[in-house]
């Protein structure tokens, strides 16, 4: 098990020590650049002692807001909210998709660097019998056909930075500030990830189990 879900082990056993009780525990992770067969070892590994465990499908939890027709009625939103207050003719004209894939092109070679970086050690601990060119050649083909889908690659880079940016260059075109809660309200029914109303339900019935100790 990785580091940082050993972390989770030895913070409940401390948690455990000090109030001489049993503790339930479910735990949220990103998923960062770990492959699916280690996430499904970590999963394995911290079920052992949490009632919960999940780890995102997308790099980040930010990344569950790159969802472009979202983007472009929040700040539609936000521009006719602004024009109405001041009077102006402010406007977006650009495609949130061309933005994406233009912010997300720049840092292709950082996103690379870093798939390659993390997903190396697991790869060569599973396969130990093959070389280092061999493991290498495979992680840069994964990486080329994800990055290649823009949607699978809105998944694996970096969402808070990649929000960031768009924010930035929204505002700096038409003069809005696009908020968390102004794209979430923008999203349609369809647009919520199942992913995260699964989360929200299980967390809900962790919440509301039997009366153990909670963390």
């Amino acid at each position: 098990m990785a580091t940082g879900f050993k972390c989770v082990k030895s913070f409940t056993e401390g948690v455990e020590t000090t109030l001489s009780s049993s503790v339930e525990v479910a735990v949220v992770f990103d998923r960062d650049y770990r492959s699916d067969a280690e996430v499904a070892e970590a999963v394995e590994g911290l079920s052992e002692f949490c009632s919960y465990v999940h780890i995102h499908k997308k790099k980040e939890i930010e990344n569950f807001l790159l969802v472009p027709s979202a983007l472009e009625r929040a700040i539609d939103k936000r521009v006719s909210e602004q024009n109405k207050r001041t009077g102006g003719m402010a406007s977006y004209d650009s495609s949130v998709t061309d933005q994406l894939r233009a912010i997300t092109d720049e840092m292709k070679y950082e996103v690379q660097a870093q798939f390659h970086e993390r997903r190396r050690p697991y790869a060569k601990t599973a396969a130990p019998s093959l070389d280092d060119t061999t493991i290498a050649a495979a992680l840069l083909e994964e990486f080329d056909t994800a990055w290649a889908d823009l949607d699978q690659r809105l998944d694996m880079v970096p969402g808070k930075d990649v929000l960031a940016r768009f924010r930035a260059q929204v505002h700096k075109e038409c003069g809005v500030n696009v908020s968390t809660n102004v794209i979430i309200d923008a999203m349609t029914d369809a647009e919520v990830p199942t992913e995260m109303r699964e989360i929200v339900a299980a967390l809900d019935v962790f919440a509301k189990a039997s009366p153990a100790s909670r963390v």
